[in-house]
């Protein structure tokens, strides 16, 4: 059964719109409103900002809902996108799709993994909204609480102070374009009771999608679904652990650009911490913005790091590194709370090369990673044990496992105990050996049931 309808918005003005990249998105209406993205620090955590959206803003959208808004489309698309119509002169112009979701009928609600088992999902909304006007206020309460800490075992920067954010557990996100404050909850109890007679009122959202190449230069991406119409409804649906009845208006972007993730317009609406980190957490900012973290005039310039900067770690540990429009050049050291250096690494032209050092905290080096000029991994890993011993090494060939024996691995007293063999980057064959040396283990891969086997004969 087809769910689905597509069209050609001529009409469209950009007022209303979702814009996306694989690092976020964010609800536009005339401006940012409501924005997520990544939040890097080595995490999968999501981070999520309501910006100020005044309820005569939001009942410019509202208004043309009238009635409608509690029927099945499933059988009837053609009607839906008649309801949905006097959105489309806010909407992008460009290829949109109009897609009807209930509990019964198709894919959004089932696990590829679990062929019938339902999806999870999973509803965003903060109670915090962006307010400019405190910041001051807002750094002299985090520099408050982080003095309630005389030993400084908890380092949150102010960009983490109250936050929100989250890892995300469903396949399905609804995000909320105003703040849980305004939850009216006897509305959202008028809902559950016409939930539990058999009702289901429809949620009305707006989300992008871009189909790349999968390449690391054109990446694929699909942004949340973001609320027109319908908090209280994906509210009681929450509450009663139902699956919503939704229907999500997707622009269908042709190119990135349509409806590009902007730093630079959401510089103007988030507190000045949040955009600094964004610039410093996301890897491929400067495919983005390069020319304007470079460009003085730019709105992202006075949050681009540039000369020697010494910061202070979340769990205290101490990095230093000179910068250039954003970018490290030169060396980058980091030292842990007792003042032994940890890491260092050389970085040129957003490359890093050479020799990458890990030391333990006893001061014993604790790894060596070589790299060419392209940043990739070529030449003998070495790690070490804190006693100073090799504890393994293993040959690399520009970012793959040496062909033959390139691997071996030593016991802390320097006896050997392992070796592997390689063929076309992947394990083939592995020696084990007991304390005296002797060799008590021989196994090869079969390459017809794609597995590990022990092989007596090569003892």
């Amino acid at each position: 059964m087809d769910t689905v309808i597509t069209f050609d918005n001529t009409e469209g003005q950009g007022i209303l719109s979702v814009r996306a990249n694989d690092y976020g998105c964010y609800f536009h209406f005339r401006r940012p409103r409501t924005a997520t993205w990544f939040g890097g620090h080595g995490t999968i955590e999501r981070y999520l900002m309501h910006m100020q959206y005044s309820k005569e803003e939001r009942e410019e959208i509202r208004r043309h809902f009238n009635s409608g808004l509690n029927k099945d489309y499933l059988n009837d698309l053609p009607a839906l996108k008649e309801l949905l119509r006097p959105l489309f002169p806010l909407l992008p112009k460009g290829r949109f799709a109009v897609h009807f979701h209930n509990e019964t009928n198709d894919w959004v609600y089932k696990k590829s993994t679990e062929p019938g088992a339902k999806t999870g999902w999973e509803y965003l909304q903060d109670d915090k909204v962006v307010d400019r006007s405190r910041m001051e206020a807002l750094q002299q309460e985090h520099a408050a609480w982080q003095a309630e800490d005389p030993e400084q075992r908890r380092r949150t920067d102010i960009f983490d102070y109250k936050l929100y954010a989250c890892y995300g557990y469903g396949d399905l996100r609804f995000v909320a374009t105003q703040p849980s404050s305004e939850t009216n909850m006897e509305r959202v109890y008028y809902y559950m009771d016409r939930i539990k007679e058999g009702e289901r009122p429809v949620v009305i959202t707006l989300s992008s999608f871009y189909s790349g190449t999968y390449h690391d230069t054109d990446p694929t991406f699909d942004s949340y679904r973001y609320i027109i119409d319908g908090h209280h409804k994906l509210k009681a649906y929450q509450c009663l652990n139902i699956l919503p009845t939704f229907a999500d208006m997707i622009h269908l972007m042709d190119s990135p650009g349509d409806a590009y993730f902007d730093l630079e317009e959401l510089a103007d609406v988030l507190y000045p911490w949040q955009t600094k980190d964004i610039l410093e957490n996301w890897t491929d900012v400067e495919k983005y913005f390069g020319d304007a973290m470079s460009n003085p005039e730019s709105k992202i310039y006075p949050y681009v790091r540039n000369g020697l900067i010494t910061s202070i770690l979340q769990y205290g540990e101490r990095h230093e590194a000179f910068y250039v429009n954003g970018r490290i050049e030169g060396e980058e050291k980091t030292w842990n709370r007792n003042g032994q250096l940890t890491a260092l690494n050389c970085w040129k032209n957003g490359v890093m090369y050479g020799e990458r050092k890990s030391w333990h905290h006893n001061g014993q080096l604790s790894c060596i990673v070589p790299l060419d000029d392209k940043g990739e991994v070529h030449g003998a890993v070495i790690h070490y044990y804190e006693n100073g011993k090799i504890r393994s090494e293993q040959w690399w060939d520009h970012r793959k496992y040496k062909d033959g024996y390139s691997k071996t691995e030593w016991d802390e007293d320097g006896r050997i105990k392992a070796e592997w063999c390689y063929k076309n980057d992947q394990l083939y064959e592995r020696k084990e050996y007991d304390i005296t040396g002797k060799q008590t283990a021989f196994y090869r891969l079969d390459e017809k049931e794609h597995k590990m086997k022990e092989i007596k004969s090569g003892m």
